[in-house]
């Protein structure tokens, strides 16, 4: 059996094999669905092994999801212990604050304990996102794809193979007492003699071919519906972002402008200390008490 490049070797399978049971269901008795048995047997060890494949490459890529799923974690939790750092220290400051600068630094550090705090809140959305539509859909696929296995398959077919053998020894047998040699027999002219072993082939190949086909809707269709789901909560997630950045930039302009003109006083007042410091170090009684330390600590 050759699969078509669209199909696949699962789509080429499964589209033959429902031809092949409907025609062998309307006319059991002449069925040639014998014939194809080997052909199937062989086709579904070959998807046992693509899909062997195809776990391997999704173990790799559930173990990768998972390390950013920890991340994540670890990240809220991280963000949480410094938020509670800073409103433990903005409450301490503001205890034993004697002056409105100290006041204005312990405000912003609360200010910065509730920003943080809705970011850890966003990057546990994120994290139950990724979990929900990358780690999950990847671990599922790992699990179903191992249980992937042809073994019923495998056991009917012998089945058939077996009794089709016995049958097939009888029949030569009995031409043989009745005086005339027959070549081999086919498939279809066993085929009432076989149709128990035939129906169990079927069946076995039939609930094969359907526990595939959750492999492939997992990894192909649901795959890309989690993937589009993760992009769009993650859209959503941005815009709380932009929106709890902007309610705290406005809760801060007022703050930063009083702090502004605080820090243009201090600028004047450090450049008034620049400048005492050069009045200072002109002077040159401190010249001199410098230049006599110096040698009496050589002289030490």
């Amino acid at each position: 059996m050759t699969a078509s490049e669209g199909e696949g070797s699962y789509g080429a399978m499964l589209s033959s094999f429902t031809t092949s049971v409907k025609a062998d269901l309307d006319s059991p008795v002449t069925s040639n669905f014998g014939n194809r048995i080997a052909e199937y047997r062989v086709e579904a060890q070959r998807i046992v092994e693509e899909t062997e494949g195809y776990t391997v490459d999704f173990e790799r890529l559930r173990k990768a999801s998972k390390e950013v799923e920890d991340t994540l974690v670890i990240l809220v939790r991280q963000l949480l212990a410094f938020g509670q750092a800073a409103k433990e220290i903005a409450t301490k400051w503001t205890s034993r604050s004697e002056s409105q600068y100290e006041s204005d630094v312990a405000v912003i550090l609360m200010k910065m304990e509730c920003h943080i705090k809705d970011e850890a809140d966003l990057t546990n959305l994120q994290m139950r996102n990724w979990q929900s539509n990358i780690v999950t859909p990847f671990l599922t696929l790992v699990e179903i794809g191992r249980e992937i296995r042809n073994r019923g398959v495998e056991r009917s077919c012998r089945d058939y193979e077996n009794k089709y053998v016995k049958a097939e020894a009888d029949a030569r047998k009995h031409a043989k007492h009745a005086g005339y040699t027959r070549s081999q027999l086919g498939h279809g002219e066993l085929a009432e003699q076989l149709t128990r072993e035939r129906l169990m082939v079927q069946y076995e190949l039939c609930k094969f071919l359907m526990s595939v086909d959750t492999v492939e809707d997992r990894r192909g269709p649901q795959l890309l519906r989690h993937f589009m789901e993760l992009v769009r909560n993650q859209n959503s997630y941005y815009m709380n972002r932009v929106r709890v950045n902007e309610d705290f930039r406005q809760d801060m302009t007022k703050l930063e402008e009083r702090m502004m003109t605080r820090n243009a006083n201090r600028c004047a007042q450090r450049n008034t200390l620049w400048d005492l410091k050069g009045q200072l170090e002109a002077n040159d009684e401190l010249a001199r008490c410098a230049s006599g330390k110096v040698i009496e600590y050589k002289n030490n």
